[in-house]
């Protein structure tokens, strides 16, 4: 946003250079340029890379008991159920939540998604402890499929504030978002690793 550079006086050394600050993972990005509008349009060859982290490090706190959590990215191998809580409470199920249909078991999880977990004491997971040293891979911000009513949903990588989450189409959160830990509460932030509740007044996308 804002970034500005003269054109014309790049022109003379055949290149210059835009980056981008912020990485969103978006899967487009454009730049806009000034002044284009004469009929004899100049060429104009784009050359681009990425080069930065693909990884991530992750410490999270867990508590005796049902917690509500989501993943935020994805582990090398498998996105098991056992593989992300391995010291979960064996004798209960993760579920998901459809809105209309109630509790579903889950073997797997998917990021973006939120689900109750039953621990087997307090924990806090860590990579390089339960989770690979090499750290959960970075995945796309994809919006979040959403129903109308009630969603459990998590967020990814990045502490984001709630109050920055939106819906395609907009003004569908109907109150706030809610988390959980021995109770509900009204967060400030989400943070990677837990669930979180939104009501929707109509199905649609949730935007983190």
């Amino acid at each position: 946003n804002g970034a500005v550079t003269n054109l014309q006086n790049a022109l003379v050394q055949d290149w210059f250079a835009v980056g981008i600050l912020d990485f969103d993972f978006s899967s487009s990005y454009y730049v806009k340029f000034q002044g284009w509008a004469e009929a004899n349009k100049p060429f104009l060859r784009v050359i681009y890379s990425y080069v930065g982290v693909t990884t991530f490090q992750l410490s999270l706190d867990v508590d005796n008991g049902w917690n509500v959590v989501s993943i935020p990215g994805q582990l090398p191998v498998s996105q098991h159920i056992d593989n992300w809580w391995p010291y979960r409470d064996p004798t209960a199920s993760v579920y998901r939540y459809v809105s209309g249909s109630g509790y579903f078991a889950i073997a797997s999880a998917i990021p973006g998604k939120g689900y109750w977990m039953k621990h087997a004491g307090d924990r806090t997971y860590n990579t390089g402890d339960e989770w690979p040293a090499e750290g959960i891979k970075i995945i796309l911000h994809n919006p979040i499929n959403a129903e109308s009513g009630w969603n459990l949903f998590g967020g990814y990588e990045e502490i984001v504030p709630t109050a920055g989450v939106t819906t395609t189409p907009p003004g569908l959160i109907g109150g706030p978002i809610y988390g959980y830990s021995g109770g509900y509460f009204v967060p400030v932030n989400m943070e990677p690793g837990h669930g979180y509740w939104v009501k929707l007044t109509g199905a649609g996308q949730i935007n983190i």
